[in-house]
């Protein structure tokens, strides 16, 4: 009786198995695209910035120049492509 009921335990464990292991597939597959997506967003991002001609996008020394020519405060940006 225990070897029949073991048999059934394995057969319903089965089809779990195979649900989480496509879901943990899919949700990779989804992770890494978004990841892919973000980074060429930001890479894209300063092309769209530098076009605009209103930032000064990675030139401190032409930022501190237009700051002080202006006579406006200055806002600087630290972004990073994790």
């Amino acid at each position: 009786m225990t070897k029949l009921s073991n048999r059934l335990r394995t057969l319903k464990t089965i089809p779990r198995l195979v649900t989480l292991s496509v879901g943990v597939i899919l949700l990779t597959a989804c992770s890494l695209n978004a990841a892919e997506d973000r980074r060429a967003k930001v890479l894209n991002d300063r092309v769209e910035v530098q076009a605009s001609g209103n930032w000064i996008y990675n030139d401190l020394v032409q930022g501190f120049a237009e700051a002080a020519k202006t006579r406006k405060p200055m806002l600087v940006v630290f972004r990073c492509v994790p």
